[in-house]
């Protein structure tokens, strides 16, 4: 849940790709909704709360939700307001609530929020979750309590300028504990029976993420060699299956006076754990991603890495095989995601291929590749 720090007066947080957006810009039907959620959450504050005392922030639109909150200057608590949508360009309420993929991605999201509130609640104090209040099917909205903290990948970003030596202990603690909290979530759920990970089952879910970036620019013999070299790949690993959390990343993860609190888990299901330590470590190697600094080297890139895996081997052991072809498919997902964004650019067709070939397909296919050799490849 992209929770932070309430205040009007703040600029739209990072965490959003479109910032507040004017009121101006949305639909009448949508600013109807929006007022009438604001007047239902209204009602379940605090009757000592005088009504001069809310405040609302502004409408905010991301690819793939909308999302606003309402706090109470007078007790210091609120709620944040998120509308899941399936379609990256629809702003309307209205429509939303009769697509049914954005209902049922709402709904898997705010059960997925239960189970991850029920099992942070029985951790220590250095671990936390979001809770959720409710979930209102007419307006497809989210409602949780509102988290205030920085975001753990704002706080690496500033602990990581070029001229640092070392990684500070603090940091260092956060990202291990991100390890931790993943490692017991996994034991506590996990499911009984090692099941073979193949390269063959990584292969087919890269090829469908390739045949995107195919018809939106990729180069053929780009596409061609990591199909070839990922197919030369053939020893089966063992994969621990248990409960995966898709949204575990870096950027979903809050820090509020030392505790981590994790956001946005996504749809909590059965699922590989490499999975999920691989898409947090390619978190961590995208830390700069929107920004000049994505294509420098990341001097202590190595040192997150492995402070967080510390945290997660404390509790449970890692293949070193399965886990880089685990970060192959992540890789390679974050990479497709990454050509998405540029199809709904409104760039000039040079400066999309400058785009996509000097910032993106550069980043990628080196780490795509590197990885690819780990496994001999």
């Amino acid at each position: 849940m992209n929770a932070i720090a309430f205040d009007c007066g703040k600029p739209p947080s990072a965490r959003s790709r479109k910032g507040s957006v004017p009121d101006e810009d949305f639909r009448e039907s949508t600013l109807r909704c929006r007022d009438e959620i604001v007047d239902r959450i209204r009602a379940s504050f605090h009757a000592s709360c005088p009504p001069t005392s809310l405040r609302v922030g502004g409408l905010e639109a991301s690819y793939w939700s909308l999302v606003f909150r309402v706090g109470c200057l007078e007790c210091g608590t609120g709620q944040f307001v998120k509308v899941p949508k399936a379609e990256w360009h629809d702003w309307d309420i209205v429509t939303i609530t009769s697509d049914h993929q954005s209902l049922k991605m709402a709904q898997n999201e705010f059960r997925s929020l239960e189970e991850l509130y029920a099992f942070s609640s029985g951790l220590e104090d250095a671990f936390g979750a979001i809770k959720p209040l409710a979930y209102w099917p007419e307006y497809n909205a989210i409602i949780t309590e509102l988290a205030y903290g920085r975001d753990l990948y704002e706080l690496c970003r500033e602990d990581t300028p070029l001229w640092r030596q070392g990684l500070s202990p603090s940091t260092k603690g956060l990202l291990r504990d991100c390890g931790v909290w993943l490692s017991m979530f996994h034991q506590s759920r996990s499911i009984l029976g090692p099941r073979n990970c193949v390269p063959a089952d990584t292969l087919t879910s890269v090829d469908i993420d390739i045949q995107f970036m195919l018809k939106n620019g990729l180069p053929r013999s780009m596409a061609a060699s990591l199909r070839d070299r990922l197919r030369n790949l053939h020893t089966p690993f063992a994969c621990r299956r248990a409960r995966s959390v898709s949204g575990f990343e870096v950027r979903n993860v809050l820090v509020s006076e030392g505790r981590l609190i994790i956001l946005d888990p996504g749809e909590i299901q059965e699922g590989c754990v490499f999975d999920d330590v691989a898409r947090f470590l390619v978190s961590l190697d995208a830390l700069y991603w929107g920004t000049p600094r994505f294509l420098l080297p990341l001097p202590l890139g190595k040192e997150m890495r492995d402070a967080f895996l510390e945290g997660y081997r404390a509790y449970a052991p890692l293949d070193a095989h399965a886990l880089w072809l685990g970060e192959i498919k992540q890789f390679v997902w974050y990479w497709k995601e990454a050509y998405a964004v540029l199809a709904i650019k409104d760039y000039s067709r040079p400066v999309r291929s400058l785009v996509r070939k000097l910032y993106i397909d550069r980043f990628y296919s080196k780490a795509v590749i590197n990885r690819l050799e780990a496994l001999g490849g």
